[in-house]
């Protein structure tokens, strides 16, 4: 009796005894088993470089605020706190922001429950879209602009999303046009000036 037939996980297939690659209990090809290790190794390398500036985003903003993190704020908030920083670094022309900006930041975040990345759609919308004049803190005018901004950019990806499905062939329609040469027939008319008077 020879027993069950030995499957690869991977790719379905049965697998002989010879060719087979043990690993955890389960058979593999030798092929499949070496593209499902590059696979996940890659993906691990990815996920810890992306805990790892997670990490650094904590410590950096640690570090300039002076206060600590917002309770329960997750990965992807983090991220966008670092983008709208950096945005207004970049606007203010300054290496570090005041405490206010930190603080209402936090506030609008807490209180407010506007997300980081809505925070950076509206800022950008004020001072690029807008093009307002930069004035104090800058972050002042979210909770006036907050809602205004994300219609805008619903609308803006909305559009660019029927744009990306349209096909313009079908839309320009190509049309051949004859024209006919005009007659002219004031140069073939001799004019009596004694007729005007």
């Amino acid at each position: 009796m020879a027993g069950r037939p030995r499957i690869c996980p991977l790719c379905k297939e049965t697998v002989s005894k010879e060719e087979s690659f043990e690993y955890k209990g389960k058979y593999y090809h030798e092929k499949c088993f070496n593209t499902f290790s590059k696979k996940t190794s890659k993906e691990k390398i990815k996920k810890k470089k992306e805990k790892q500036k997670i990490e650094n985003v904590k410590k950096d903003i640690q570090k300039n605020t002076h206060t600590a993190l917002e309770s329960e704020i997750s990965d992807k908030d983090i991220l966008a706190k670092e983008k709208v920083i950096t945005y207004l670094k970049k606007l203010l022309n300054t290496k570090q922001l005041n405490v206010k900006i930190y603080k209402l930041l936090k506030d609008y975040y807490t209180n407010y429950k506007f997300s980081y990345e809505g925070m950076f759609i509206a800022l950008k919308y004020f001072y690029e879209t807008q093009d307002n004049p930069i004035v104090s803190d800058c972050v002042g005018i979210i909770p006036y602009i907050y809602e205004e901004a994300q219609d805008y950019e619903k609308t803006k990806k909305s559009i660019h999303k029927q744009l990306e499905n349209m096909n313009m062939e079908n839309i320009v329609i190509e049309k051949i046009v004859k024209i006919k040469k005009p007659i002219d027939t004031i140069k073939d008319k001799l004019i009596d000036i004694d007729e005007l008077r």
